[in-house]
């Protein structure tokens, strides 16, 4: 396995992996960044327009790019000059932030606008996040994928627990843009550590055999990879609900429990919180029951935030049901993404992991619009328990597939080899 800027051995722990301490500072950048526009622009569109539907509408003009183009930006990335992609995702965004600024300063209210940088931001979003997966994969030896993914995810987190927290001093501000602003800066900042990438294309890179050809080739390994394609599904399934709730938990906050900006991007962090708590568990989980029953236990913890949620009359409620979803998320995306990696060879790790994100998300933006108009006209908590019900019914079918039968010494069966 060929590193990145450091050494990728076997035997190297991965505090000397100088690939890999690249794309985490990279990840620390763009997870702040990240945290600061996830809270802003949800709140920035409902003081534009009060509207739970409008908030719904940008939240599923995010989540349609990944649903088109997340197979083509995989073939694009494995072909792509790996570097080159990487800056150039992050500097588009950084560029679409200050134009979402420019809009709201000027006093622009027209609505498609915001929808379709929206809708840009999360395009370019997802090149970024799919290159990231093939710059680890490539970094990291196999047998530390499961600790490279737990640390990003850890590290992320606990850069995470300051975004509510900064964001909430940015709600002080004469207007709502200056989350933004602070975003952008953080995304061309990020430009800074991945310029010393030095990266070896070769093991990353597809064959060059033709479009059609190498999307076919990704294809035929996931339809017959079973167990990923198991889980795949269930992630879809999965998916809507914790969408859908993330986005409900934003209005219910501001619309049924009267909490004030600053009172609930303080009350957010505990999903940081729950999050780190969530990451540095993972492994261990992992490791002792295996990757099926660690994600069982996603799902219990999802179906707990559920009801807290749905029977909350106060931030103290409110805020144990957010510590509980931020946990439930992290582990979550440990353990699929690790998953994912592990059994995925480097040369497909683009188009596979752009195979899987586009059925991870197949269901999200029907889900989130319905969602919209469920909450305007019957209110917040009837998501909740709606959500609580659906996971019920996947964790009962979970139960009963090869993944959650197979015990720990199945945890890395190895990828599938590829004609």
């Amino acid at each position: 396995m060929k590193g990145i800027a450091g050494d990728g051995s076997k035997d190297a722990p991965l505090s000397r992996n100088g690939g890999f301490r690249i794309v985490l500072a990279a990840a620390i950048l763009m997870t702040a960044g990240n945290k600061l526009y996830e809270l802003i622009l949800p709140l920035m569109m409902y003081e534009l327009t009060h509207s739970s539907v409008a908030m719904a509408t940008m939240r599923t003009a995010e989540l349609l790019p990944n649903l088109f183009f997340a197979v083509l930006i995989g073939v694009l990335v494995d072909r792509s000059n790996k570097k080159a992609w990487t800056i150039g995702m992050i500097a588009i965004q950084g560029l679409l932030l200050l134009v979402l600024v420019w809009l709201y300063r000027t006093g622009t209210v027209f609505l498609p606008a915001y929808y379709g940088i929206g809708f840009l931001l999360m395009t370019f979003g997802y090149g970024y996040f799919n290159v990231q997966g093939s710059l680890t994969k490539l970094a990291v030896p196999d047998s530390q994928l499961g600790q490279a993914n737990a640390r990003l995810s850890a590290v992320e987190t606990t850069v995470g627990l300051a975004g509510p927290a900064l964001s909430a001093v940015l709600l002080l501000l004469p207007d709502l843009s200056g989350g933004l602003l602070a975003t952008a800066v953080l995304y061309l900042l990020c430009l800074l550590p991945i310029s010393w990438l030095r990266l070896s294309e070769g093991a990353g890179r597809s064959s060059g055999a033709g479009f059609k050809a190498e999307l076919l080739e990704s294809w035929r390994f996931f339809r017959e990879h079973k167990p990923l394609r198991t889980f795949t599904l269930f992630i879809l399934f999965a998916n809507c609900s914790m969408t859908v709730a993330g986005t409900a938990m934003i209005y219910f906050a501001k619309d049924e429990l009267r909490l004030s900006s600053f009172l609930l991007a303080l009350i957010l962090s505990l999903t940081g919180a729950g999050g780190l708590a969530g990451s540095y568990a993972a492994p261990r989980l992992r490791r002792l029951l295996g990757t099926g029953k660690c994600y069982g236990i996603v799902m219990l913890l999802f179906m707990a935030s559920y009801l807290l949620f749905g029977s909350s009359q106060g931030p103290i409620w409110f805020g144990i049901a957010a510590f509980l979803y931020g946990m439930a998320a992290a582990l979550s995306n440990v353990t699929v993404y690790t998953y994912r990696l592990e059994q995925t060879p480097a040369a497909l790790m683009g188009r596979v992991l752009g195979i899987t994100g586009t059925f991870f998300r197949l269901g999200m933006p029907a889900a989130m619009l319905l969602s919209g108009f469920v909450m305007e006209h019957a209110g917040s908590r009837i998501i909740f328990w709606g959500c609580l019900a659906w996971n019920l019914i996947l964790f009962l079918s979970w139960s009963t597939t090869s993944l959650w039968k197979a015990g720990p010494q199945h945890l890395v069966p190895g990828p599938v080899a590829v004609d």
